[in-house]
This record gives C-alpha cells, sequence and structure tokens, in this order.
C-alpha cells in the first residue's frame, strides 16, 4: 500500500490570494453608505434658500420676429426650483448708456408670477432694461432674494451688456456675439433671513 503524499497546493493558493485587504473593505463600505445617504441628504423637495439648488438666473434670447428682432428674457432656477414670487420689469427707450447707473430709469412693464419655475417676457426694441427679482421660500420660513438690474443693446451682430447691479460688477459678459445666445446671467444672492 502506498502512502499518501502531501502536497503544497492548498497553502500556496491561499498564499496567492493574500491578506484580507481591510482597508479596501473599510473605504468598499463607506462608499456603499454614502450611495446610500446621498439621496436623503440632497433632497429635490426641500432645498433651502440660498443654496445653490435655489439659485436663479436671467436668460437672455435674441432672434428675428416678423419683421423686426425680438428680445426675450426669461428668469428660472439653475436647477428646478418653485419661487414664491418672480417680477420682472422692463424700461423701454432708454438713453444708452444708462445714466446714473440705471437708478432713473422707469420700468412701465411689470410681470409678477407666483409659485412658478421661471416666467418669460418678451420685449423690444433695444435699448432697454430689465429689473428682476425672484423670491425663494423654504419649507422652515427662510427666503431668499435673486435680484438683477441689467441693460441691452444691440450694436451690429453683438449683444451689449451694462450690468447696473453692483454687487454683479463683473460677473457677466460686456458683449456677447448674437449667435451665442441664450445666455444665462446671474443675479445677486440677497438672503432676507427667517421669519421663523
Amino acid at each position: 500500500m502506498s502512502r499518501p503524499t502531501l502536497t503544497r497546493e492548498g497553502p500556496t493558493r491561499a498564499l496567492a490570494a493574500g491578506p484580507v485587504q481591510w482597508p479596501l473593505i473599510g473605504v468598499a463600505t463607506l462608499l456603499v453608505l454614502l450611495l446610500l445617504l446621498t439621496p436623503s441628504l440632497l433632497s429635490p423637495g426641500s432645498p433651502v434658500a440660498g443654496s445653490p439648488q435655489t439659485q436663479a438666473v436671467l436668460v437672455v434670447f435674441y432672434g428675428a420676429a416678423g419683421a423686426g428682432n425680438q428680445s426675450e428674457f426669461q428668469v428660472q432656477g439653475v436647477e428646478p426650483a418653485v419661487y414664491a414670487h418672480i417680477w420682472v420689469g422692463i424700461a423701454h427707450a432708454i438713453p444708452w448708456p444708462p445714466v446714473h447707473g440705471g437708478r432713473n430709469l422707469t420700468f412701465g412693464r411689470w410681470v409678477n408670477t407666483t409659485n412658478q419655475f421661471s416666467d418669460s417676457v418678451l420685449a423690444s426694441p433695444m435699448p432697454l432694461a430689465v429689473n428682476v427679482t425672484a423670491v425663494f421660500t423654504d419649507r422652515s420660513g427662510g427666503t431668499a432674494y435673486y435680484v438683477g438690474l441689467y441693460a441691452f443693446n444691440v450694436s451690429g451682430s453683438s449683444l451689449v451688456i451694462l450690468t447696473l447691479t453692483p454687487s454683479l460688477a463683473g460677473e457677466a459678459p460686456a458683449s456677447l456675439p448674437l449667435s451665442e445666445l441664450p445666455v444665462p446671467l446671474p443675479l445677486a444672492l440677497v438672503p432676507a433671513g427667517s421669519r421663523g
């Protein structure tokens, strides 16, 4: 009778797999937890007033409409957000460039909407000014105002943009080719605090 021989295949295979990589298991566990918890941390249903999820912008469109050119201004969120109020005022036939930082402009056409994702206003001819306020109120009563005052004129094939809101100086381009429109322009955040 022959004697069984011991081979080293079993222990060699175990050594080839290496020791348990606890740091990798820990990182994998943390990633799984983050994937599970992130939806509740970034709930789209309840953004906080003043957070990036509630930021509003003024989108500028310009194009041919019938016999003339037509401009359209749309206030909307960077991300979908319902604004408690959106006010858009248009000042027509303004002096170019506006004097006194636009403080003497008369906004004869105002559009006011409530509980909307966005609002659009058609306006022509240029030059004109647009005054915007978008109000976001969160569930806890915190309120943020997004404001902006811009003046626009067409020069050749370019849209000339003057930022009349001091806190937005340098945030918007001074001019853009009409072919690059529509373009979103920033609105300034003015936190109003909490009512509670």
